[in-house]
């Protein structure tokens, strides 16, 4: 009878355990997938300047989702400006990555074909382009 007590005890208390550890896990993923207040202000800027052109959404942690507007011919030099935008630093001329966890601009067709994606590599300084839609 004491050794099931303790059995059924230990079970419990390991379940419990399991549960705090998942939940604890929950709140640690949901809160890193949030955008931040400047990412938020980032994204209406956008809104705001090439909305007309373009839908905005961010996407998972990562991702900057960037969908033309049919009839809108998009190019590879108006998304660096939506880059820029979005990603960089403001002021003095220089290219500097502002602090946020979203890294890889990815553009669309208006069907929601994926074309193209832009991050920065820091190694040459530049806004490189990739063919490749995730990382």
């Amino acid at each position: 009878m004491r050794q099931a007590l303790r059995s059924s005890v230990w079970n419990v208390a390991r379940n419990h355990s399991a549960i705090c550890l998942g939940v604890l896990l929950l709140f640690v993923v949901e809160g890193c997938t949030h955008p931040s207040s400047e990412d938020n202000l980032q994204l209406s800027t956008l809104k705001a300047q090439f909305g007309g052109r373009y839908e905005f959404s961010l996407q998972a942690e990562f991702y900057l989702r960037v969908r033309m507007k049919p009839g809108i011919a998009g190019s590879e030099s108006e998304a660096q400006e939506i880059y820029r935008a979005f990603f960089m630093k403001k002021g003095q001329g220089i290219l500097e990555r502002r602090r946020t966890s979203y890294v890889y601009l990815n553009v669309y067709d208006s069907e929601g074909e994926f074309l193209w994606q832009l991050f920065y590599n820091p190694s040459s300084g530049k806004i490189e382009k990739s063919m490749s839609e995730n990382y």
